[in-house]
């Protein structure tokens, strides 16, 4: 071989070439033209030189260009000269030194110059890796670069191989930059679909790579999970997908199991099923409670139904019962609820919850009155209730109150009606019911009723003006009470018996001859009815007492003409009759006797007497002596606590009271202060310990109270006030509570008025209004009833010929 003179080489522009030989490296010499290529040239004889030969030149007396060309010397001493045809030229003409690779794929290109085809292949090495073998032209290499492109940068070198077992390697490999764009390359061909539904997997089909023998799919959700799925084709299926979103990419392996870098990722996503519209719950009722039933036969046979029931405390409850389609409640209790559905395809992916709906279990209805009827019962009432309700009842609960809770009642029963023992009253009444499941309704609606209220108009067949006589009112029995009326000459006495609960039972004239007149009527020894009066002989128009005895419905039983003469005459009246009770003592305690006297007035001279009444004729007689030369004409009779009597009446400007004992024997008199000018007397009534005694002063302002102790008449207190009221005092003061007193008034409100005194004549300031007892005139007679809780009055109704009779609670 011809050894390279220094001097004599020439450099030129035509790429890289890579001279061997043998397996010498020492005897080649490798030159980089501006274009970063290495070319070794033959050698040449022209002599001419340039600056770029000079340069060379004076570079070549470095120490180990000397010894080249020593040991260049030496060899062609040793071998002889060689042709240049012997000479094996590598030239890289596609690829430039610290070249960018973008591409998955490299096309290398050699220009291999061998005159003597010694090259029997060429290899290509990255990172001193051999990766490809060319054995014949065209000397161009296919470079799948992606499977390299994790490193940023790779170092690239050609090596050729002679027949000869000579190899040629490039002294400077060539350095290229892996891009980032190389995996941006790598596509997806399909990916199902981005947003799957009704299903758990996913087939994905990526665009080939070249070289590639298998594929890497990895997918994860947005939890972070991931898993990996491998395939020899372009083709994989993601399995057992839940709902979610997942990311995926790939990335490709060669034969030498090097994996290239991965793919952008692509989204997918797994959607819920769709939701099926849903109909209401049906919900019965049995002894166990509420069962609601949730069912949907639409649904596919591999699709599940769900449903989330909660109650009014967010507290879930759970199902009894769960099928597919079908999904069951029992044992609920009445109550607000909300519930909401969704389903569970065969793949256990759950749909969304639909929105919440409320849902109600009703309580069990409550019942309804049908009636309230009260019936007169022992001085009170026996009251019977109905009601209706719904079926599936079990027991009741009635809760009866009045309007002031004064008075109430709770009680629990099986059946539907209710009979109650119950005081006269307003009332209401309310009922609830448990059902066979044990539920309790709500109360029924409020139900007022009044036990023992009327107001009736009675019609009295009389012929009436300002001064109509007053009736006798009195308390029958605990049930009824008797209106009697006075009689005139135009009409006859009137007999009303009415119950308490508003009935008459009886309203009838008195069978009476028109000569007979009767003034006043009383109940005497509990037992039957006694009344007073007159009668007229008509011969001589002279008068004689007239004694009446009457059954408890009006009918008469006896009449009696008194026949006794008194101060030594028949020609007498009876006008007033009173019955006393005088406690006797004996060994078995204290008794009471019950005696009747009756108030006497002489025709011919208009005195008075008093006289005791036994077995219906006059036992005792006693005088009532004038006063001061003027009759005392008594007005009102009230009864002494000993059994005895007292008489008052109006005499000038005085008030005159006289007490007798029950003999008839005179024991007091009290007569009014001189400095009260009294007009008229207005009341008599007797006290526990006293008597009062009620006039209006000549004014007509005031009226005056005079308390006096019934033993002696003694004045205990006197008090007035301004008369601004309409009643009648001697009817209408009653005893409250043994020494106050409540008096009953038209105080213009349009409803009874009642005034409150103490036992020392105190009134409190507090009126109490009985808004259920409406005034018509002035009250004539004002009484509570035996057991106190209700009210009897009786008044006349303006320009009419009717009584109004009332009966009230309290």
């Amino acid at each position: 071989m011809i050894p390279f003179k220094k001097n004599l080489f020439l450099y030129t522009l035509i790429g890289m070439t890579l001279v061997g030989c043998g397996s010498s490296d020492d005897n080649k010499e490798t030159m980089q033209n501006s274009d970063n290529q290495a070319v070794v040239s033959e050698v040449s004889t022209d002599t001419s030189t340039d600056t770029s030969t000079d340069t060379s030149t004076d570079k070549s007396t470095d120490t180990s260009t000397d010894k080249s060309t020593d040991s260049s010397t030496e060899t062609d001493n040793n071998a002889g000269q060689s042709s240049s045809s012997e000479q094996v030229e590598l030239k890289v003409l596609s690829l430039l030194q610290n070249a960018d690779i973008e591409k998955l794929d490299t096309e290398i290109s050699i220009d291999v110059t061998d005159p003597s085809s010694l090259v029997q292949e060429l290899i290509l090495l990255v990172d001193g890796e051999e990766v490809q073998k060319l054995t014949q032209a065209p000397w161009i290499f296919d470079w799948e670069n992606y499977f390299w492109a994790n490193s940023p940068s790779l170092t690239l070198t050609v090596k050729a191989m002679t027949k000869d077992g000579k190899s040629y390697t490039l002294d400077d490999a060539i350095t290229v930059n892996m891009s980032e764009k190389i995996a941006k390359l790598l596509k997806f061909n399909s990916v199902g679909g981005s947003a799957l539904q009704d299903t758990n997997e996913a087939i994905i089909q990526v665009v080939a790579v070249n070289g590639a023998v298998s594929y890497e799919i990895e997918y994860t959700d947005t939890d972070g999970q991931s898993k990996q799925v491998n395939t020899t084709g372009v083709l994989a299926t993601l399995p057992d997908l839940a709902i979610g979103n997942y990311s995926v990419r790939f990335r490709a392996f060669n034969s030498e199991n090097r994996a290239g870098p991965w793919s952008d990722a692509t989204e997918i996503s797994i959607l819920p099923p769709s939701l099926p519209a849903f109909s209401d719950p049906v919900f019965t009722k049995s002894k166990d409670g509420y069962q609601l039933v949730f069912e949907h036969t639409e649904l596919g046979d591999d699709t599940v139904l769900n449903i989330s029931l909660v109650n009014e405390l967010s507290e879930s409850i759970s199902p009894s019962t769960k099928e597919n389609h079908k999904i069951i409640f029992d044992g609920l209790k009445p109550g607000n609820f909300s519930w909401r559905a969704s389903i569970t395809n065969q793949y256990g992916h759950q749909s969304l919850w639909s929105s919440e709906k409320p849902l109600h279990l009703p309580k069990p209805l409550p019942p309804s009155m049908s009636s309230v009827k009260a019936e007169p019962l022992d001085g009170t009432f026996l009251v019977h209730f109905e009601w209706t309700s719904e079926d599936n009842a079990t027991s009741y609960t009635a809760w009866i109150f009045n309007k002031k809770y004064r008075y109430f009642s709770y009680d629990t029963q099986s059946g539907t009606s209710l009979s109650k023992k119950m005081p006269a009253g307003e009332y209401t009444i309310v009922i609830q019911q448990v059902d066979t499941a044990g539920d309790t309704s709500g109360w029924s609606a409020p139900y007022d009723f009044s036990v023992g209220k009327f107001d009736i108009a009675i019609d009295i067949p009389e012929i009436r003006d300002a001064n109509s006589p007053i009736p006798s009112v009195f308390q029958l029995n605990k049930n009824e009470f008797v209106i009697f009326t006075d009689n005139t000459k135009q009409n006859s006495n009137q007999f009303i018996k009415v119950n308490v609960v508003g009935e008459e039972v009886v309203n009838k004239s008195l069978e009476l001859s028109d000569n007979q007149q009767l003034v006043k009527l009383i109940t005497r020894y509990g037992k039957d009815l006694f009344a007073v009066g007159h009668t007229i002989n008509a011969v001589n128009g002279h008068f004689s007492g007239l004694m009446v005895e009457l059954d408890s419905n009006g009918d008469v039983i006896s009449e009696n003409t008194s026949s006794v003469l008194v101060d030594g005459t028949l020609n007498y009246r009876f006008i007033d009759v009173i019955e006393t009770y005088e406690p006797v003592f004996g060994l078995g305690g204290i008794k009471t006797v019950k005696r009747v006297f009756v108030l006497g007035q002489f025709a011919d001279s208009n005195n008075q007497f008093l006289a005791e009444i036994k077995d219906q004729k006059i036992s005792n007689v006693v005088l009532i002596e004038p006063h001061e030369g003027s009759p005392f004409n008594v007005q009102y009779l009230a009864e002494e606590q000993a059994g005895g009597i007292a008489v008052a009446t109006h005499v000038g400007s005085k008030l005159v009271v006289r007490l007798y004992n029950n003999d008839l024997q005179f024991k007091d008199e009290w007569i009014s202060p001189d400095v009260i000018s009294i007009d008229t007397l207005e009341g008599a009534v007797s006290l526990s310990n006293g008597i009062v005694v009620t006039g209006i002063d000549k004014t007509n302002m005031n009226v005056h109270y005079f308390e006096l102790l019934n033993s002696d008449l003694t004045l205990i207190t006197h008090m007035s006030e301004d008369y601004v009221f309409n009643t009648e005092f001697n009817n209408t003061m009653q005893i409250r509570s043994g020494f106050d007193i409540e008096l009953f008034v038209d105080q213009g409100y349009g409803y009874l008025i009642g005034r409150n005194y103490s036992d020392l004549l105190v009134r409190e300031e507090e009126l109490q209004h009985y808004e259920n007892i409406k005034v018509y005139s002035t009250p004539l007679y004002v009484g509570s009833s035996w057991n106190r809780d209700a009210l009897f009055s009786v008044m006349w109704e303006m320009n009419s010929n009717q009584l109004r009779v009332q009966h009230a609670a309290r």
